[in-house]
């Protein structure tokens, strides 16, 4: 068997969730870049959708076809909606990479400032984030693993041979470092421990299909999610913990993401300039 170096990405079909912001979007200008001609940019924000698409198109104009679909990927109806219509234009997806993901940091207790009593973090926001980061990112997923091994049904083949058949896609989930467990993210954390479990625990289901699937756990980047953390407390409390000395540019991370999807090989990489080890010591 002969492993052809960077020859996954290019024709390729790809769908991004939260393409319109932060990793997502340095996501899609990554992929398109390397070679992708299709383009599936999901979001929620209609502004930043139109803007990403306006970018795209600005910048490599008609080599690569663009379907922007805004609406909540926690919505199944509007997951199916978006599965159906990538698959009416461009005859399926080789590409995934669920990059949609939401905050609600907050104590597991605080005082309420008008009742002075404790209260505790809501569950509201503790499902909300757990939908978002976990739910949905494994849902996508699964919809496109289900659509590969339906495929393959229907052409008369069974378990995928690696000696003899490429992938039949590529999926890479955007975790995060906080799975390890995080100050005041509680519900972030969980979320994100909880899809790299789920990632890990679905391997040999997607392998058997020919679907390559890891995580990629970024630590601190550039993105306006990490921009909510005080100025002042970012670089007192969690810059000096971080080796490479900055937050991580969106675009590296993009290309981490990439080299997993065009090795796949790697199931999980921690892209953190050194922050997991690098306060050891």
């Amino acid at each position: 068997m002969t492993w052809q170096n960077g020859s996954f990405v290019p024709g390729k079909t790809a769908l991004v969730t939260g393409a319109a912001s932060g990793i997502g979007r340095a996501v899609v200008f990554a992929l398109a870049e390397r070679g992708a001609t299709a383009l599936v940019l999901v979001d929620r924000d209609p502004k930043a959708l139109q803007q990403t698409h306006q970018d795209l198109e600005c910048r490599f104009g008609k080599t690569i076809q663009i379907m922007p679909h805004l609406g909540d990927v926690t919505d199944e109806g509007f997951r199916q909606a978006t599965f159906d219509a990538a698959y009416r234009q461009f005859g399926g997806l080789q590409i995934l990479v669920p990059a949609a993901g939401i905050t609600r940091d907050a104590r597991a207790v605080r005082r309420n400032r008008d009742t002075n009593q404790m209260e505790s973090y809501p569950i509201a926001d503790f499902r909300l984030v757990l939908e978002v980061n976990l739910t949905a990112a494994m849902h996508w997923s699964l919809e496109l693993l289900r659509r590969v091994a339906e495929g393959r049904r229907t052409r008369g083949l069974g378990k995928w041979t690696c000696a003899m058949e490429q992938h039949e896609a590529a999926i890479v989930a955007v975790g995060s470092v906080s799975s390890d467990g995080n100050d005041a993210q509680m519900s972030y954390a969980a979320g994100k421990a909880g899809l790299a479990s789920a990632v890990f625990s679905i391997i040999r289901d997607c392998i058997y299909y020919g679907v390559y699937i890891g995580v990629i756990e970024p630590g601190f980047t550039d993105t306006a999610m990490v921009d909510k953390i005080d100025g002042k407390y970012f670089a007192e409390n969690i810059l000096p913990k971080i080796p490479i000395g900055r937050k991580i540019a969106p675009e590296e991370i993009a290309h981490c993401a990439l080299f997993m999807i065009e090795t796949r090989l790697v199931s999980c990489l921690r892209a953190d300039g050194g922050l997991t080890y690098g306060t050891l010591y």
